[in-house]
């Protein structure tokens, strides 16, 4: 009978003891709230004052850089275009050349030097040509007069020519002759021809006299 009025008493303490821890443990538990709530409490009056409770630490893990879609791969990438190199051809246009043939020209005769004319013979004075006497004597006055230079001239300066003329006598027998181109010229400086046609022209006219009758 004793052991079974002491088993309540014990009930008793024991729920006492477990209702006290259980109080203890809420109490303890409790008691950071209420000291957030009293410092909150407390900010609310001084702005300046505010210590709130450390909150706990949550470690924040940041989202993978990578996108979640899936890369393109080769298959669905954009075609890459290499724009095709110009071909420049670029080819030099040949010259045109028209070749137009000159028009044949006539060729020139051949140049043959014109034959070397002579030169004119005197004029005619009418005289026919001397006869052997005539010619004996011309030669005889010749070789008496001058020694048969033409072109001699005497030391007084008076005769001229291989018959030794005179000039008055000499333009006096040019003009009677048909010869006015002689006239004026010195007998000297005529050709032997004219000299000898004046000769026998004087001759046939007035004889040997003119030469002294020495031939």
């Amino acid at each position: 009978m004793e052991s079974d009025n002491h088993q309540p008493q014990r009930r008793r303490f024991f729920y006492g003891a477990l209702g006290a821890i259980l109080l203890g443990a809420l109490a303890v538990a409790l008691l950071p709230v209420a000291q957030a709530e009293q410092t909150v409490e407390a900010g609310a009056g001084d702005p300046s004052v505010l210590s709130l409770a450390p909150e706990p630490s949550v470690p924040v893990t940041e989202p993978p850089t990578t996108s979640s879609l899936p890369e393109p791969t080769s298959a669905t990438a954009a075609p890459t275009t290499t724009a095709p190199k110009a071909t420049t051809t670029t080819t030099k246009p040949k010259p045109t050349t028209t070749t137009t043939k000159p028009p044949k020209v006539p060729a020139a005769p051949p140049t043959t030097a014109a034959p070397r004319q002579a030169a004119p013979p005197p004029p005619s004075t009418g005289i026919a040509g001397p006869t052997a006497e005539e010619a004996a004597f011309l030669a005889c006055v010749r070789r008496r007069e001058s020694g048969g230079n033409y072109s001699i001239v005497s030391s007084n300066g008076l005769y001229y020519g291989a018959y030794q003329f005179l000039r008055s006598s000499w333009d006096s027998t040019a003009m009677r002759a048909g010869r006015p181109d002689l006239v004026g010229v010195p007998p000297n400086l005529a050709s032997p021809a004219d000299q000898d046609a004046m000769a026998l022209f004087l001759y046939r006219q007035a004889g040997k006299a003119p030469w002294g009758g020495a031939c």
